[in-house]
């Protein structure tokens, strides 16, 4: 869940009688979106209305992934280089112990 301040009249908007606005989301910048499958999302909102009580809004609609993500490598990620390693020392899970192979990162 996401937190955020308190609402300031700059983070209103005045709609006049029926104007529509959109809006995009961007889901992957907030949240881990990589494995296929299918999401429910769901937004609530007050609606204020000038001199009135606010009204509770929600909107709800389903994300479906078709196909996994790659994961992103960390700012801290680092990518090994392989020296004297034949290709099948470099595949997969292996031990730094080898003889004539040395694995660094950069």
């Amino acid at each position: 869940m996401l937190k955020r301040r308190v609402p300031t009249a700059d983070d209103y908007l005045t709609l006049g009688p029926g104007e529509v606005v959109r809006a995009t989301l961007d889901l992957a910048a907030g949240y881990a979106l990589y494995d296929a499958g299918s999401y429910s999302i769901r937004f609530d909102a007050d609606l204020v209305i000038l001199d009135r009580p606010s009204v509770g809004v929600s909107a709800a609609t389903t994300l479906v992934l078709s196909q996994d993500r790659p994961i992103p490598l960390s700012p801290m990620a680092k990518e090994a280089t392989f020296t004297g390693c034949t290709g099948s020392q470099q595949e997969g899970t292996f031990l730094i112990v080898r003889t004539g192979c040395r694995v660094s990162a950069s």
